[in-house]
């Protein structure tokens, strides 16, 4: 997929949930997503519904891949990103 289908992709989805979208796919949960954004994790499952109904996908992997700039960089989406070691 070149540059201008990912943008016709994000262009099919609210400001709101093309953000959420790019959120998913440099690997942040609802939860970070949520935190983030300042809204209820509820809101996040919400819109990942709504942008997997508008891209035809079912899974956060499929989203990203739908969304994945194909230059072969995956660093772009943050599969690398170290997450925060939780308290327990």
């Amino acid at each position: 997929m070149n540059k201008s289908n990912k943008a016709k992709r994000l262009a099919a989805l609210t400001p709101r949930r093309a953000q959420v979208a790019r959120l998913v796919c440099r690997g942040f949960s609802n939860r970070e997503i949520a935190k983030k954004l300042g809204v209820a994790e509820g809101t996040i499952k919400i819109h990942l519904y709504s942008i997997y109904e508008k891209l035809n996908v079912h899974s956060r992997i499929e989203l990203a891949n739908a969304l994945a700039d194909r230059s072969g960089s995956k660093a772009k989406f943050g599969w690398r990103r170290k997450r925060k070691a939780r308290a327990v």
